[in-house]
């Protein structure tokens, strides 16, 4: 699993917490520090930042400094390390 932070700029998004069910606006949600957790490229879950453990949080954070991403054609996210 890699876990990363929301990073959606389209404000009309409204995405929801895997675990408790919260909602907010995507834009909202990154500054707020929600994360995803993606398998294969694909988001499988986001949690809000009341419901992170302290362990995917600190994978967030290190997986924000160290890789940039992007979407591929099927659709998949995938990251690329920052150089």
């Amino acid at each position: 699993m890699h876990t990363t932070r929301i990073n959606y700029a389209d404000p009309k998004i409204i995405v929801t917490c895997s675990r408790c069910g919260n909602t907010e606006r995507s834009v909202v949600a990154g500054k707020l520090g929600w994360n995803t957790d993606a398998r294969a490229g694909v988001i499988v879950a986001i949690i809000c930042s009341g419901c992170q453990t302290a362990e995917e949080n600190a994978e967030a954070e290190i997986n924000l400094a160290t890789t940039r991403y992007s979407v591929d054609a099927f659709g998949r996210m995938v990251g690329f390390a920052r150089i």
